[in-house]
């Protein structure tokens, strides 16, 4: 039997469209099939899929400007940064709303967050910082005013107009659809606000972090004396050794 060629690549053209439509499938379920509680403070792997598709590692960090739990985690995601590269001049000193001291990434004067490159053991990493809120959650990073009824729908528009599809729907989910350890429902049921939530995806697969890497700072240590005396303070460090365990695929919780 013959075939020209434009029976061929017409051909070749369907089984495309079944490979795409079948590996975006694969993807959906990854996201979708795990209904158990997402546990605490823990790396918890949620999909063995790369968000991005192309290959590179990147980490998200969505928060607000007032955020204990971002307040904390910020010193761990920051020591790990700055140990690749100088990035003081891309954080700004900050107290959360409980007082906890705190740094923002930030610069200039783009106050959704920032983009930073970077590389870790030789390969190269993106890293998006991203804020939903400002310091009491009344309004938005530039202080638009947002009524309480609409802070979720309110966040789910900042993230839906500054991730990449792929991420926005992780972070929906788990934000707003998920049941969360010690809570009766999602975060967003449980708290009327979406919460800081870490994304990590690569070639390995991607996992998420909930809550604090470690125990609160009191309010009466100022950002000036943990930015000045970062490495001096053991919880930090073991943080960063367990969110670094994370990148390297270990020391992480299968949802």
């Amino acid at each position: 039997m013959h075939f020209t060629k434009k029976e061929i690549y017409g051909v070749i053209s369907i089984v495309v469209v079944i490979i795409v439509v079948v590996s975006g499938i694969a993807i959906y379920s990854n996201l979708t099939k795990n209904t158990a509680p997402v546990p605490l403070s823990k790396y918890v792997k949620i999909s063995n899929n790369d968000l991005l598709s192309n290959g590179q590692n990147h980490i998200y960090f969505i928060s607000w400007y007032g955020c204990p739990i971002g307040a904390d985690n910020s010193w761990v995601l920051y020591s790990f940064l700055n140990s690749t590269r100088d990035v003081a001049p891309d954080v700004v000193l900050h107290k959360s709303i409980s007082g906890t001291p705190a740094l923002l990434f930030l610069n200039g004067t783009h106050k959704l967050g920032e983009n930073i490159s970077f590389n870790y053991a030789g390969v190269p990493f993106g890293f998006t910082s991203l804020y939903m809120y400002n310091e009491t959650m009344t309004g938005g990073v530039y202080n638009n005013a947002i009524s309480s009824s609409s802070r979720v729908s309110y966040a789910l528009s900042v993230l839906k107009g500054n991730l990449p599809e792929s991420v926005y729907q992780v972070a929906d989910k788990y934000e707003t659809q998920v049941r969360i350890q010690n809570q009766t429902g999602s975060w967003s049921s449980s708290t009327g606000h979406l919460v800081t939530i870490l994304i990590v995806t690569g070639p390995d697969g991607t996992f998420v972090h909930f809550w604090f890497m470690y125990p609160s700072f009191s309010s009466k240590v100022s950002p000036q004396t943990v930015f000045k005396n970062l490495s001096t303070y053991p919880q930090i460090s073991n943080a960063e050794g367990q969110f670094l365990n994370a990148l390297g695929g270990s020391n992480v919780a299968c949802a």
